[in-house]
């Protein structure tokens, strides 16, 4: 292009100077005269470089895209000829990429998109550290002591949610409110979407107003901005609704979130003992997480010295706590849908470089017409590509088919937010389809055009001409490859279902067989303790009544389910060293409870109807607290301090069992309970113990609360059993998934074992005549094709017992009761692999050993 242009501009100045010689001059006057003329030489050769570079480089992009939609064409012209390998190939790709897609959602929900709160990064969790440990929930006078001293924080809320019953609007149900205090609004960063939010004096009060929340106010409301003003009666309380929040903020709850917000109500029962609240702060500009834990540290010291408390003050970032363990279970998902994918590639490279040795006598003739080893393998990449985004379509509409059961898993879970088939979502899966097609499509690039082109030709329709016993052994290179990454997943699924067996084996400390669960919600002001008494008497007595009831009673929590009261207690006339005064957690249960949920009375006697207010105050307490706090064995008679709802004493006359709260995977912790009838609470639950399915009996037990009182609705009814295997959920969710993964990982790896063997009979199929001919049996060709196949399998599965034991230690925290390299199911992975893939290999086997001999020798090879 240089030379070109030297050669236009050289062209002018000679025109030039043979004009001006006709005029007169001389030659070198002439040549001195254009050269005046014309200027800057170099300038102008640079400039029309330049455009000359600009027009060729339009050129070539031109060319690009006009050869690339002609081998587009070509691509989808060869997929229509080939229909059955187009549609095993898309569809293997659809299967690994929807799942990878669907996945993907999850991830991108819970870990990618941003919090939906403006500079999440100044955003934290304050907890409450006791005995070293942090985690703990916040008092109410904790939450004060930290607005006091906190001096990095720009603005501060602490909030806890419980049920109120709404009336007055058909018929009574319960609604979930948000009870908050402090700047809830200017901590989050979020404006009412209509209406205002709390004053300063209405949330220091207790004011009863409300914010909708906007799910809330759409379902219930349609959106309607006349709701403003509007009087709701919860739990017999008119409550003006001042405004909407935004559904952000339900981020805070994303399993439960609230449905109204209101100022906390200070009560005498929330005592510094009391832990309860979660508080989110918002730390000043250019104070950083780590910067505010110091001063935080130097805070919490300060108050101790003061002499208010003995707990310190941790900080941790927003995210971390709303993903909690949510992280590691989509990362250990990832890794799963990876492991797939890469099996998937395998497969499908399989498929693609059995049709490119298939297409050799085609690339012969071309690059004997004159096309290049270049452009072949361009051609090649663009046919993979074109499979590659066909899969990718496809696998969209597999994601989409998936959608529903991945939102059902992310709200199971809890993730920060559902699955999402967004654009988001759609660019990942643009992006993977070409990265994938790229990756099983290089290696059938680099393969054309390197055979002999006169032995190609030559042996046109030879079977063999597939690609001899090179092409097959890499084959079976990749298809070894797929079982050594299906042993891992196989692996990993039967360690983690191990895992469920063991946990579902798990003494619990109680016999839900039989019960049925809900929830009540008195309302306040209706309601005081005697009435609250009454009611529950009323209750206990007609659900008792009803035909195979045979226990019925309340407690503040229930075994395994979310919420927990947790603090301190004393125990009169013993003294503990600071920071080590008694604690447990805290439950309050009506007579018949134990007996109800089958918990052993180890000592004493349980709570009776004689158990109520102006009687002498009682606890019981369970066997791992009496150890803890009394291991002399002298825990009956002892007297102790609830502190709550009680500043008096109580005696402990009962020890019971202990009860799995936090997990089946986790150690019992110590409780101490206290009798209904002497502080009956507004919202508990009610346990029916009975013969037969206890789901029989939702419509009896609705009418029995319907009896006491029509405004009192039953909430969540369900089973014991349900709950206790719901308490496994997130378990079983990532068993499920990844044994999902590993049956698609085995079903993938057999066809790929199937298809080697096929493609072995084919191009063996005179060899296998000849040996008939001559007297083999059936079995020894069933022997023959299986020993061929036999390497790769045996190579392909001790790879993946290599890796699986790697691998699966990342299982470690989602294991129980089985170590990470439990020999038993690594080799049960191994054997079914084999066998499975032995089964693959003798189906082809065992079709060559029916093959007529004669027939089988007219084949050609």
């Amino acid at each position: 292009m240089e030379r070109d242009v030297r050669d236009e501009v050289e062209f002018h100045l000679e025109m030039q100077v043979r004009v001006l010689i006709e005029r007169g001059y001389t030659a070198e006057a002439a040549r001195a005269e254009a050269l005046r003329r014309f200027g800057n030489v170099a300038g102008v050769e640079r400039r029309l470089l330049e455009m000359d570079w600009r027009r060729e480089r339009r050129m070539r992009r031109w060319r690009a895209l006009r050869d690339l939609r002609r081998d587009a064409g070509f691509a989808l012209r060869g997929l229509r000829r080939r229909p059955v390998f187009a549609l095993v190939a898309v569809l293997t790709l659809a299967l690994g990429m929807g799942a990878t897609a669907s996945v993907f959602a999850l991830v991108d929900g819970a870990l990618l998109r941003p919090l939906p709160f403006p500079d999440e990064e100044e955003l934290v969790y304050v907890r409450d550290v006791q005995d070293g440990e942090s985690g703990y929930p916040a008092s109410l006078a904790e939450f004060d002591d930290w607005l006091a001293s906190l001096d990095f924080l720009a603005g501060a809320m602490t909030f806890a949610t419980r049920p109120y019953t709404l009336t007055g609007e058909g018929s009574a149900e319960l609604v979930m409110a948000g009870m908050v205090r402090g700047a809830p609004l200017a901590t989050l960063g979020l404006r009412p979407l209509i209406g205002r939010s709390f004053g300063a004096a209405e949330l220091d009060g207790g004011a009863n107003v409300v914010l909708l929340d906007e799910v809330f106010w759409s379902e219930r409301y349609a959106r309607r901005s006349d709701v403003l003003g509007r009087t709701l009666r919860l739990s017999d309380e008119p409550y003006e609704v001042i405004g909407v929040m935004a559904r952000e903020a339900g981020a805070l709850r994303a399993g439960n979130p609230p449905q109204v917000w209101m100022p906390m109500d200070r009560h005498p029962a929330m005592t510094r003992g009391l832990h309860f609240l979660d508080v989110i702060a918002r730390l000043r500009p250019h104070v950083s997480v780590e910067q505010a834990g110091l001063r935080a540290d130097a805070a919490a010291a300060r108050i101790i010295e003061a002499g208010e408390t003995t707990h310190g003050i941790a900080l941790v970032r927003l995210r971390e706590v709303l993903v909690g363990d949510a992280r590691a279970v989509l990362l250990l998902l990832m890794a799963a849908v990876a492991v797939v994918l890469l099996i998937v590639c395998a497969n499908v490279a399989n498929l693609v470089l059995a049709q490119a040795f298939d297409r050799r006598r085609e690339f012969a003739v071309r690059i004997a017409l004159g096309a290049g080893q270049v452009r072949l393998a361009r051609q090649v990449i663009t046919e993979s590509i074109v499979l590659g985004l066909a899969g990718g379509i496809a696998g969209m509409g597999v994601a989409w088919l998936l959608s529903r059961t991945v939102n059902a898993v992310s709200v199971t879970a809890g993730f920060l937010a559902p699955a999402a088939l967004d654009a988001r979502v759609l660019a990942f899966m643009l992006l993977l389809s070409v990265l994938v097609a790229v990756l099983f499509g290089v290696w059938p690039a680099l393969r054309v055009g390197r055979s002999d082109l006169a032995e190609t030709l030559r042996r046109a329709g030879d079977a063999r001409s597939l690609g001899g016993r090179g092409a097959l052994g890499r084959r079976r290179l990749l298809a070894g490859a797929e079982l050594a990454l299906c042993v891992v997943l196989l692996a990993g699924a039967g360690l983690l279902a191990r895992s469920m067996v063991n946990l579902l084996r798990q003494d619990t400390g109680f016999d839900a067989r039989g019960v049925l669960t809900f929830w009540l919600s008195l309302p306040g002001p209706r309601y005081d303790d005697v009435r609250r008494t009454a009611f529950l008497d009323d209750l206990v007595a007609r659900l008792e009544a009803m035909p195979g009831v045979e226990h019925a009673a309340m407690v503040s929590h229930l075994p395994l389910e979310r919420g927990d009261t947790y603090g301190g207690f004393e125990i009169v006339g013993r003294a503990f060293p600071e920071g080590e005064d008694p604690h447990s957690k805290k439950r309050i249960a009506s007579a018949g409870y134990f007996e109800a949920l089958g918990i052993p009375l180890l000592a004493g006697r349980t709570f009776t109807e004689r158990d109520r207010a102006g009687a002498p105050e009682v606890v019981i307490i369970t066997e791992s607290l009496a150890r803890r706090y009394w291991p002399d064995g002298d825990a009956l008679g002892s007297r102790v301090r609830y502190l709550w709802g009680s500043e008096g004493e109580q005696e402990v006359v009962g020890l019971v069992g202990d009860v799995k709260h936090d997990g089946l995977d986790r150690p019992a912790d110590g409780m101490i309970f206290r009798p209904a009838g002497q502080f009956v609470q507004s919202g508990f639950a009610v346990v029916v113990k009975g013969s037969g399915d206890p789901l029989r009996r939702v419509d009896a037990v609705r009418a029995a609360v319907r009896a006491v009182d029509p405004d009192v609705p039953v909430r969540v009814p369900g089973t014991m059993e349900s709950i206790v295997s719901g308490s496994v959920t997130g378990r079983r969710t990532i068993m499920m998934l990844i044994s999902a993964f590993a049956t698609l990982a085995l079903v993938l790896a057999t066809v790929g074992v199937y298809a080697i063997a096929a493609q072995s009979v084919s191009q063996r199929t005179s060899e296998i005549g000849l040996r008939m001919a001559v007297g083999a049996g059936r079995a020894d060709v069933v022997r023959l094709i299986v020993r061929a196949e036999l390497p790769a399998i045996l190579v392909g599965a001790l790879a993946g017992l290599a890796g699986a034991v790697a691998a699966t230690r990342m299982l470690d925290a989602w294991l129980f009761g089985v170590a990470a390299t439990d020999g038993v199911t690594l080799a049960s992975a191994v054997a079914l692999l084999a066998l499975v893939a032995i089964l693959a290999t003798w189906i082809p086997a065992r079709r060559a050993a029916r093959l007529d001999p004669l027939r089988a020798l007219r084949t050609e090879g």
